[in-house]
């Protein structure tokens, strides 16, 4: 928070050498400003080093009605430098100034300091944290110092300054006003209700305005809080919208990705799983029980077979398969021999009894896989 507080001597300084343009033991803040604040000695003290070789001002710089230095300083303006400085318990910082001689402001200056001392004053221009203690800013930490400046006039303060004998509750500081503004508003919308505040502000604390004048402001206020009710409203329709807009478009992509790529991105249903399942424990049980088929096409209708037998007929159909390695076909379940050996690769001529005996072999097999289909078709429709 920006710190500025004017701060006039309550007597004569300690000693004066004029020849070097030294002020001795001039106070430089006070721990109760004309601002309404109290500044803790803990604070004062920490800030001590922050006062020293400090330099200083004729005056306060140039500002708006909105506290914006309009005009930099500059050498002309530049007249002390503070040094030593200490805290006086209960009293505040007191320093020592060390004055351009050479300025033609000095004679001035050390002539009041002689006959008016309380007409001298300084204002330190700083930084630091404040908290309200029963009603009232309390300085508890000084971050810097800018500056601290000359000052002459014990009555008034410029610009955003309080007034003498302001209240310290009272709104008089047009830039506190300002800053009390809630945060967030649009740039825009800001810039609009600080120019009518400041239009809007009372020219000195006696105008009999004063009533009318404060009640226009809290309602300001109260507009820029209802700004930013639509804002915040507004902003969150938006945000709805495009949420909206987003599960819309993710729907309509998914009902695509299906019309396109029917079958597929499916969910298994229950029935699907345990029919998967039943495959599975069946296949198991072929293979452990040795009876398996080395051709894959067999193996897969002996295990459609399997899970869809009835829980006690399975070891029965299960047996009724030859184990791998059998030479023959069991007469219970099959209704040839299977040749103990295939016959001869190299097989002679179309009349030759080879291949007598080869044509005999595949129409037996034939015949065999038919009617082991044929049980297992009857196996399902029982």
């Amino acid at each position: 928070m920006r710190l500025t507080e004017t701060t006039f001597q309550e007597a004569a300084p300690e000693k004066i050498d004029e020849a070097n343009g030294i002020l001795y033991g001039c106070k430089l803040l006070g721990h109760d400003s004309r601002n309404g604040r109290r500044y803790t000695a803990e604070a004062m003290k920490k800030a001590l080093p922050l006062y020293n070789e400090r330099k200083g001002y004729a005056n306060h710089a140039k500002q708006d009605a909105l506290g914006r230095v309009v005009e930099e300083r500059s050498i002309r303006d530049f007249i002390v430098v503070h040094r030593n400085p200490r805290y006086v318990e209960g009293k505040g910082i007191f320093g020592d100034s060390h004055f351009v001689t050479s300025d033609p402001l000095w004679p001035k200056i050390l002539e009041t300091a002689k006959k008016f001392p309380t007409m001298l004053g300084f204002s330190h221009v700083a930084d630091g944290d404040t908290r309200k203690i029963a009603g009232k800013d309390e300085v508890y930490q000084i971050n810097s110092v800018e500056s601290i400046d000359t000052v002459s006039d014990p009555a008034t303060t410029n610009g955003l300054f309080e007034s003498k004998g302001a209240k310290p509750d009272q709104p008089q500081a047009l830039k506190e006003y300002i800053d009390a503004l809630p945060a967030g508003i649009p740039e825009a919308q800001r810039t609009t209700l600080i120019e009518a505040i400041t239009d809007a502000w009372p020219t000195a604390p006696g105008d009999p305005q004063q009533q009318i004048t404060m009640a226009l402001l809290s309602a300001v206020q109260e507009l820029a809080r209802s700004i930013m009710d639509a804002n915040s409203k507004s902003a969150q329709a938006e945000a709805d919208a495009a949420a909206a807009k987003a599960a819309a478009d993710k729907k309509a992509a998914d009902d695509k990705a299906k019309a396109d790529n029917p079958g597929q991105n499916v969910p298994p249903t229950l029935e699907s799983l345990q029919r998967k399942l039943a495959l599975i424990e069946a296949e198991n049980a072929i293979i452990k029980s040795g009876r398996a088929s080395a051709d894959e096409k067999v193996r897969a209708i002996q295990i459609e077979a399997y899970a869809d037998a009835k829980p006690e007929k399975r070891q029965a159909l299960l047996e009724s398969w030859p184990k791998a390695g059998e030479p023959k076909i069991r007469e219970s379940s099959r209704p040839f021999e299977r040749p103990d050996k295939s016959p001869p690769a190299n097989s002679g001529g179309e009349g030759s009894a080879d291949n007598a005996s080869l044509k005999a072999y595949e129409s037996r097999f034939t015949e065999s896989v038919k009617s082991a289909r044929e049980r297992i078709a009857k196996r399902r429709a029982g």
